[in-house]
């Protein structure tokens, strides 16, 4: 027809954008030690377990509302933040251990404070049984989608207080779900 032509590459070549890589979500499973008797157990049990040198594990120190002092260590995987909970519940029977799960990161992947504040264990929750480790509704959620079948899950309940040293006391209850996590075999 006499007219000229232009070529058009199909797929157009993008060069990458300058900067951090994106796409890394800042979701990642949590476990938070609060020590009962303020003796900062916490930092014994992540100590001991060894995480201090090892890059994956991130530990945050945590204050919760009412001024205590715990540790909020950010695990790599659902897994392994599973066995780091149990291990701190053997270490020491004073010890609170939550595992939560959300988005703890900041915009550099690092460990945002005042993020993990806003997770449902951000902050200590007494009346919730200690050497134990429990995880809240957002961890447990998280964990039978990746581990379904494989993964046996128990509704602790509510926190409940009942006869402690002959003497009778009132009962509390949480209004927050937790419960046991166990994968099996």
């Amino acid at each position: 027809a006499g007219r000229p032509l232009h070529h058009i590459a199909f797929p157009y070549k993008r060069s990458a954008p300058a900067g951090r890589a994106r796409g890394g979500s800042s979701f990642r499973p949590c476990v938070l030690l609060w020590d009962a008797t303020d003796a900062r157990a916490d930092l014994d049990s992540v100590k001991k377990s060894g995480l201090a040198k090892k890059k994956e594990f991130l530990v945050v120190p945590r204050t919760w509302r009412a001024g205590g002092e715990g540790t909020c260590v950010v695990a790599p995987d659902l897994v392994s933040a599973m066995q780091l909970a149990e291990a701190c519940a053997k270490k020491s029977e004073t010890l609170r251990v939550i595992c939560d799960f959300g988005p703890v990161l900041g915009g550099e992947m690092e460990p945002d404070p005042k993020m993990i504040a806003r997770l449902k264990s951000g902050s200590d929750m007494p009346g919730f049984p200690t050497g134990r480790a429990i995880a809240t509704l957002a961890f447990a959620t998280q964990a039978v989608v990746e581990f379904g079948a494989r993964l046996d899950v128990k509704a602790v309940g509510r926190a409940e207080e009942g006869k402690a040293d002959g003497e009778a006391r009132g009962r509390r209850k949480s209004g927050l779900p937790v419960y046991r996590l166990a994968l099996r075999g």
